[in-house]
Order: structure tokens, then sequence, then C-alpha cells
């Protein structure tokens, strides 16, 4: 078991880390979201998939806030492939809209309408998410109307 190589305090330290890092995006506190998540992703990739396709998703999103674009799609991919392993769905589409968004600022508008319908497979499902399907379909929207423009 991968834990084992891990002592009970270094695991305490990560989740407390981990807590700090969402704390501080949710509070738009960008610069120490990205410090936190770019310390405890290493670790977590030796000790807990799970809870790093959670971390990459927050971390890929604070650096598409920062203009970081390609650490934002690099973090969202691996986010993606790892929840696409697991079979989480949530992951999947949170990690989709997130590259669907950085496509968008690359301009490149049908990778963004591909990520864009991924994340909407799940959502659609889920009662607790209108508010981002309204924000992936404007992204469907705005790519396509920027697709016929050219």
């Amino acid at each position: 078991m991968k834990l084992a190589i891990y002592n009970n305090d270094t695991i305490k330290q990560v989740a407390l880390r981990r807590e700090l890092a969402y704390l501080a995006f949710s509070e738009n506190k960008l610069t120490e979201a990205q410090k936190e998540f770019e310390q405890i992703v290493p670790i977590l990739r030796k000790i807990d998939t799970l809870r790093l396709t959670g971390a990459l998703a927050i971390l890929a999103q604070v650096y598409l806030k920062l203009g970081k674009i390609d650490k934002a799609f690099e973090a969202g991919s691996e986010c993606l492939l790892l929840a696409k392993k697991m079979q989480k769905s949530w992951n999947i589409s949170s990690a989709s809209f997130t590259l669907a968004q950085v496509e968008m600022h690359r301009k490149n508008y049908q990778s963004a309408i591909a990520f864009a319908r991924q994340a909407l497979e799940f959502y659609e499902k889920s009662d607790l998410q209108d508010e981002r399907i309204n924000r992936i379909n404007d992204i469907i929207l705005e790519a396509q109307q920027k697709l016929t423009k050219k």
C-alpha cells in the first residue's frame, strides 16, 4: 500500500495544506493557493490519486485565473487522464470544463467545443450544476461564433 511509505504526520500535513489551498482559492488568494497546491501535488501523486485529481482540477483553475495558460492545460490534462482512469464523472467534467476554458484562451475553438461537450455529459444529469451548464453552453456558443467568423 502506498500510504506505508509516509508516516501519519506527513499525511496529516498534506491534508492540512490541501485545506489551506482550497481556502486560499475560495478567497481568491490565487498566488497563495498556487504555492500550497504546488507543494502538495507531488506528495499526492505518491499517496492519494483521488485527492490528487481534485487538487489538480483546482490548480488548473488557479493557473487559468493567473493567466498561466500552458500550466493550466498541463494540470487540467493530468486531472482528466487520472479521472478517466478512475472513472470519476465529476472530476472528468470538472477537468473538461477547465480545459474548455483554456482552449478558448488559446483560440482553439474546436477543441474548446469538444471539451465543453464532454463536460456537459455529466452536468446535464445533475440538478446541482445549472450555472455551470449555462457557462459551458456560453463557451460552446462563443466558440461556434468565432469559428464561423474565420
